[in-house]
């Protein structure tokens, strides 16, 4: 009792971290958080029961005779996939930040950028984030734990002890449910120390890789867990016999109790594979919730809301479908005693007799329903609508009468009610993103190639490895108004781009129109900038530059302006002189362009030197750095013309005072 459960190592700790699953599972059901996440994942896929392929594919039935129908209309996901939809289907904008702001570190942003949207690619992380994302809407909680796996990635050489493959290794990434994700359930969730991870694994690969304990692993075919198949849905069906089989995966963060952290991969308390400190620098554990549970350590979701307005309306409509299936056929009102030919009547009709002594046979309309239904299956729709924030326009009901800065008016209203799942996902893609980079700066010590296409970064098909972004210390995501999400809104942002002159070419127009994005507009602004951040720290080194006839001549004097500006570049002589040479080249530059080349690139030339004649007491000058005299064309220097009194006509004598 006196000692932390982490700190015990063996099957001493193995004991100790089973102990925690089985007290997290018996809270998830005796809370009733399991009943609830059975619900909305029967409702959310449209089971009939808990079978994992159950699916609602026929009208059922109900009742101890089986006399009621049963229909459900599943708003419920449909609404799920509209806030799905909108917090995601923009593509991440990744920027890498980096520590300094020197070219170096600026050109290692562009780099780790472009391997962020590689990753995207190749690895499909995106789908991670929106599974992720879905799995916070319908189960409350969802998450991403991202890891490196040494034996993945391209082999890169021959361990001459041992005489197996060398990998290059690579990242590893999983999405886990609430339930897959084990944790003091007495915490609030930001201050939780460990978790224990749950997944499976190939215990075929696992034994080769873990040899040692080859025996016990293969025989491995259920834990030792009694509740180890707590699941969304139980299966009901038999298959054949997986080779896979649940792992847990231990990881404590650094705290002053465990000053290394731990990380474990074990089977049950009897089979501990690894042990070992935290090898990541935080826990490799990402989550996304709408919002969180106050007071615990689970998110909540809107959903909840809606489960009881979606049962209510599947039992309305499934009155309706009753009273149709019962009453549809309809029957024959006759008095008794008439002399009715049943024959005459055409199959599947009814006939029922009643005692009067007259009229003529009638139908028995049994099939209205009453209007009171109808009315409240709207009104239950509409509260589904407020409660999710999705409104008719979102749906794509939306009334002809509206015009289309109206619609997008209203759609950008359910995009800003669902902002805080938003802030949440662009959360989650900033610190998987950071924990990528985080990761290749650690372990990607070989290079590797990183084929980053596409029209921005063109010019970075290359091999790189940890060095060259290791001084990327974060990443972000640029976020947008809800507006530019829309397709009037982004039309709208075009037109008000066009007339400012932000927006050019008819491609520029058609980009922003069809994506919102602005990089097409300032990616040669960017370069610009780029290359005068490279000039500067060449001219405080005092290396050449050069000028191109391209460049924007009277932003790079500008800036250029900055290098001599610092009091203590202006105490160099030399970098003083080297700064105004190559500004003076820049000016040079906007004398002898082809006036047609400025006119293209909108820059305002200069005129030429025009020859100057001399005249007596006029001898043509050049102008040096500061400090330097004014020297004639003889060699001599052309002291300035002394000033002349006003009153007299006499110039004025230095030696004289007069």
């Amino acid at each position: 009792m006196d000692k932390y459960f982490a700190t015990k190592s063996g099957e001493e700790l193995g004991e100790e971290l089973t102990s925690k699953i089985d007290n997290y599972y018996k809270f998830v059901e005796t809370s009733g958080l399991l009943d609830a996440l059975k619900t909305s994942h029967r409702q959310y896929y449209n089971l009939d029961g808990n079978s994992e392929f159950s699916f609602s594919k026929e009208l059922g039935s109900t009742g101890s005779q089986g006399e009621y129908a049963k229909l459900k209309v599943n708003h419920y996901r449909n609404l799920i996939q509209h806030i799905l939809g909108m917090v995601t289907n923009t593509k991440p904008e990744w920027t890498a930040i980096a520590n300094n702001t020197d070219y170096s570190s600026q050109a290692q942003t562009i780099l780790a950028s472009g391997l962020l949207d590689y990753y995207m690619t190749t690895k499909r992380i995106e789908r991670y984030f929106k599974k992720a994302c879905e799995m916070s809407l319908y189960a409350l909680e969802g998450w991403v734990s991202l890891r490196w796996d040494s034996n993945s990635g391209d082999s890169y050489g021959v361990d001459p002890e041992l005489g197996i493959e060398i990998k290059a290794g690579d990242i590893e990434i999983q999405n886990h449910n609430l339930l897959d994700v084990i944790r003091d359930p007495n915490k609030e969730e930001s201050k939780q120390d460990w978790y224990i991870v749950r997944t499976k694994k190939n215990k075929y690969d696992l034994a080769a890789q873990y040899s040692e304990r080859e025996e016990e692993i293969l025989h491995q075919t259920e834990s030792d867990l009694k509740t180890l198949n707590v699941q969304m849905a139980e299966k009901r069906f038999n298959v054949e016999e997986t080779d896979d089989i649940e792992v847990f995966e231990f990881y404590h963060a650094r705290t002053p109790s465990m000053p290394e952290g731990k990380y474990c991969l074990f089977l049950n308390s009897d089979v501990v594979l690894v042990e070992s400190p935290l090898p990541y620098r935080n826990i490799p554990l990402y989550r996304c919730v709408s919002s969180d549970l106050h007071g615990s350590t689970f998110g909540y979701s809107n959903a909840m809301d809606l489960l009881p307005i979606q049962n209510a309306i599947n039992i309305l409509y499934s009155t309706v479908l009753t009273n149709q299936k019962t009453f549809g056929v309809q029957n024959i009102m006759i008095p008794k005693g008439s002399n009715f030919s049943y024959s005459s009547l055409g199959s599947g009709l009814n006939i029922m007799e009643y005692d009067h002594n007259a009229g003529a046979p009638q139908a028995l309309n049994l099939t209205a329903t009453p209007p009171e239904i109808f009315n409240t299956i709207k009104m239950l729709e509409g509260v589904e609508e407020q409660l999710s924030g999705v409104n008719q326009v979102s749906r794509g009901h939306a009334p002809a009468s509206l015009s289309g800065a109206a619609m997008a008016l209203l759609h950008s209203q359910s995009l800003s009610f669902s902002n805080n799942l938003q802030q949440e996902y662009i959360a989650l893609q900033e610190d998987v993103g950071t924990g990528l980079i985080n990761l290749l700066q650690d372990y990607a010590v070989t290079p590797r190639v990183a084929q980053i296409s596409g029209k921005h970064n063109n010019g970075l098909v290359r091999a790189f490895k940890n060095d060259d972004i290791a001084d990327i210390s974060r990443v972000s995501i640029k976020t947008a108004n809800p507006v530019s999400k829309t397709a009037a809104g982004r039309m709208e942002l075009a037109k008000d781009m066009v007339g400012t002159g932000l927006v050019k070419t008819p491609e520029q127009y058609i980009e922003v129109v069809s994506t919102g994005r602005l990089e097409p507009i300032i990616e040669g602004d960017l370069a610009e900038n780029m290359q005068i951040r490279n000039e500067n720290e060449h001219l405080r080194e005092l290396k050449s530059v050069s000028v191109v006839a391209t460049d924007n001549h009277i932003q790079h004097i500008k800036e250029h302006k900055a290098v001599i500006a610092d009091p203590v570049n202006r105490q160099n002589a030399q970098l003083v002189q080297s700064t105004l040479d190559h500004i003076m080249e820049h000016i040079e530059a906007l004398k002898n362009t082809p006036p047609e080349l400025l006119q293209i690139l909108g820059m305002q030339g200069l005129p030429p030197d025009v020859p100057q004649q001399p005249t007596p007491g006029n001898t043509p000058q050049k102008v040096l750095a500061p400090g330097n005299p004014i020297a004639t064309e003889a060699g001599k220097v052309n002291m300035p013309n002394m000033p002349k009194n006003p009153m007299t006509g006499q110039t004025y004598n230095p030696d004289e005072g007069n």
